[in-house]
């Protein structure tokens, strides 16, 4: 696209504006307030006389160094906002080639060209990004790693279908997902309410000094669930900072996201949805899940170059009702690493790109099952005892390097 003349960024402050707006889905009504807002505007229309406004890439976008290279979608942030998600899967079925498959609360199958896949497959074949980097270490991902991702305030959700480039990391075996932190031009909250006591809260802000910009958005949601004990909380944060330093231009992230979830097995019986009663009951009441993850990421660019130095730690406890002798899993990890890129030739037709990867983790696994299996067949019976079943922890080093 052609490039107009970089516009100066100046701050205004608003009026105070007092909103309310009814939104109706299942007899849900949604307040919202804006308080007194600076707003972001450039100096320069070019719309006004015929020119093309130039196009913002956030450094986190990964289709400012793929281009056009592979098949790819991206959903905005006003679809985002329009489309008002509680679950990944309102927003990502609107992508071609994608189904993500709902499960109890949170929880999710992604397919992206493929089956629904299912247990170590299910993680160990898609690649979850946040801003470029990787949410989960090689070795050791989440089959519902969308819940620890902020879909729901996201300024873009970038979706490849297919094998994925180097570029993107590894595991893009069958496609990836990429979410991009939004940089609000406001401050705003907002809150809805409906049925089975939901609710959902969100805000956003922005600040800016001389050399230094901070925005971030904060969301929250919860219900009690249509099903008996299916009632989930769930909270997110974002953070980013901008500024300049020494001729690197600077952004520093911290994500951090948490859920606590009720969760509900599968109803039995022939046509057991047309039973009222039966449809709303849960035969696994003291199923729960417990999550909670952090990403810190410091992104430094000048010229030609960058690096991008990065923390992550995850924790989640979890009842395993869909397995026999239902055990208890908890695992957690904590890693950190960096990503370096280069490009000496960008030409505009051209683009070389040579880039590394170093990467340490720490993680831990252990399964316990509170019960004797009795009621399985002969070999389940024999080969999930009662008591500790894993306990195990895990140091990996990876390095790699892609062009």
């Amino acid at each position: 696209k052609p490039h107009q003349p970089e516009t100066r960024i100046r701050q205004i402050m608003r009026p105070v504006i007092i909103t309310a707006s009814t939104r109706f889905v299942t007899t849900m009504v949604a307040f919202a307030l804006a308080a007194p807002i600076p707003e972001v505007l450039a100096a320069e229309d070019s719309a006004a006389d015929g020119g093309v406004v130039e196009e913002i890439v956030v450094s986190g976008e990964l289709t400012s160094r793929m281009g056009d290279v592979g098949s790819w979608s991206a959903l905005d942030a006003d679809e985002v906002d329009l489309i008002g998600a509680t679950h990944p899967t309102e927003a990502l079925m609107r992508v071609p080639g994608v189904w993500i498959s709902r499960g109890s609360g949170q929880e999710h199958l992604t397919a992206i060209r493929s089956a629904v896949l299912t247990g170590a497959g299910a993680c160990g074949e898609f690649l979850f990004l946040e801003n470029g980097l990787p949410i989960r270490p090689a070795g050791f991902c989440n089959v519902n790693n969308l819940f620890e991702l902020n879909t729901e305030q996201a300024g873009r959700i970038e979706v490849w279908r297919g094998p994925g480039s180097a570029v993107l990391g590894g595991n893009a075996l069958y496609g990836a997902i990429n979410v991009v932190n939004r940089l609000p031009d406001r401050n705003s909250i907002s809150l809805e309410g409906g049925s089975y006591d939901s609710y959902r809260l969100s805000g956003e802000f922005n600040a800016e000094t001389d050399n230094h910009r901070i925005a971030g958005t904060m969301f929250g949601s919860g219900t009690n669930g249509y099903r008996d004990s299916t009632g989930h909380d769930q909270q997110k944060v974002s953070l980013v900072h901008q500024t300049s330093v020494g001729g690197f231009e600077v952004e520093n992230t911290l994500n951090f996201t948490n859920l606590e979830q009720q969760t509900g097995a599968f109803v039995n019986g022939f046509e057991a949805y047309k039973d009222d009663d039966l449809r709303k009951t849960n035969p696994a009441p003291d199923s729960y899940r417990d999550a909670w993850s952090v990403r810190i990421a410091s992104r430094w660019a000048k010229d030609n170059w960058f690096f991008t130095p990065y923390l992550r730690a995850s924790d989640m406890e979890f009842l395993q009702h869909f397995i026999p002798g239902e055990p208890r899993e908890r695992n957690d990890q904590t890693s950190g690493g960096v990503v370096v890129g280069f490009e000496p030739v960008n030409t505009g037709d051209v683009l070389f790109t040579l880039g590394a990867q170093i990467e340490f983790m720490s993680g831990h696994l252990d399964e316990w099952q509170a019960e004797p299996l009795t009621d399985s067949s002969p070999f389940n019976n024999a080969v999930r005892p009662q008591g500790l079943h894993y306990d195990y922890d895990v140091d990996s080093f990876l390095a790699a390097g892609y062009y």
